[in-house]
């Protein structure tokens, strides 16, 4: 049974080095699941003492 996590990456605009790796679990809802990445933005750019337009997020995919 395949489990229904979802992994994300933050990376830097400027040179698209990873910042942080993030897993949410079971968020169905797709707009929940924006604020809630966009919401952990907002705390990585606190922690780095960063500007938040510095930073993105995408999404993992395994490739099979």
């Amino acid at each position: 049974m395949k489990s229904k996590s979802k992994h994300f990456r933050f990376l830097n605009v400027q040179n698209g080095s990873v910042i942080a790796y993030l897993t949410v679990d079971n968020m169905k809802d797709e707009n929940q699941l924006k604020s809630f990445l966009e919401r952990e933005r907002c705390k990585l750019a606190i922690q780095r003492q960063d500007y938040l337009e510095s930073m993105y997020w995408e999404e993992i995919r395994e490739v099979n």
